[in-house]
């Protein structure tokens, strides 16, 4: 199954959120207030020689993600998968029997027609329970979970963001700016995710943190080199289907 192909039955189950409702506006405004007055020093840090639009509204974004993530915080894909299984199943079985009633009605004479009419409208219905079951199947087995960590979800959803802004604004992969190296961390990366995240924690001072500066740089470490190895992932998959697409082409010709 393609990734296009999985990403349309993602959305069908779990839409993204509304471009603009009240209390997600509300946020995104308040968010945007509070980093103000600090844009410019993060601006600085990395460099930047005057205000730049592209990464205030990228830093934005990843606080808003991590402000959204600490208030409605994920479940594991394997609880997902469980109950999109159940729900399979469920459709499965309702489709057997929508099929064996609908039979069983249509060859009745037992029933006046127009009555058995009425109910014969019910089988209609039966090729959606159908669909169901394969959309839940396959979104379900699109899940995976290899265990790990389970809390710090909006702390890792902010280090994610900022690392997009941070590549995105300084042309600079984050891996090269956050390197392990003699037993510490070193780095600019490092460096923006802590100066960032006390602003963070004044907007949700309930969020998980990491305790001290070593495990907060260790996890930043640990989502940098998890996105720089899924990054890769995704290129060779984008080599591989580029490569079969161009084998297919020309076995056609």
């Amino acid at each position: 199954m393609s990734d296009s192909q999985t990403d349309g039955m993602y959305n069908q189950l779990c839409p993204p959120l509304p471009e603009e409702f009240d209390e997600f506006a509300g946020w995104r405004r308040m968010i945007a207030a509070a980093i103000s007055r600090y844009e410019p020093e993060f601006e600085k840090l990395l460099g930047l020689q005057q205000p730049n639009s592209q990464f205030r509204h990228d830093l934005s974004g990843a606080i808003l993600v991590c402000v959204l993530t600490n208030k409605f915080p994920p479940k594991r894909h394997s609880e997902t998968r469980k109950e999109l299984e159940a729900i399979c199943k469920e459709a499965v079985a309702a489709e057997a029997i929508i099929r064996r009633l609908d039979s069983a009605l249509r060859e009745t004479s037992s029933i006046y027609p127009p009555i058995k009419h009425q109910f014969l409208e019910l089988g209609k219905h039966t090729d959606d329970y159908a669909a169901l079951s394969k959309l839940a199947r396959a979104h379900a087995s699109a899940l995976s979970d290899s265990g790990g960590q389970r809390g710090m979800f909006a702390f890792r959803s902010l280090v994610a963001g900022l690392w997009y802004a941070f590549e995105k604004v300084s042309q600079i992969e984050a891996s090269d700016a956050a390197k392990y190296r003699s037993e510490k961390y070193e780095g600019l990366f490092f460096e923006f995710v802590e100066a960032v995240l006390p602003l963070v924690r004044e907007l949700v001072p309930e969020m998980p943190c990491p305790e001290s500066r070593l495990a907060q740089d260790t996890s930043v470490f640990k989502v940098v080199t998890s996105l720089r190895r899924n990054g890769r992932r995704q290129k060779r998959r984008k080599r591989t289907r580029k490569v079969g697409s161009a084998k297919s082409v020309r076995s056609r010709r």
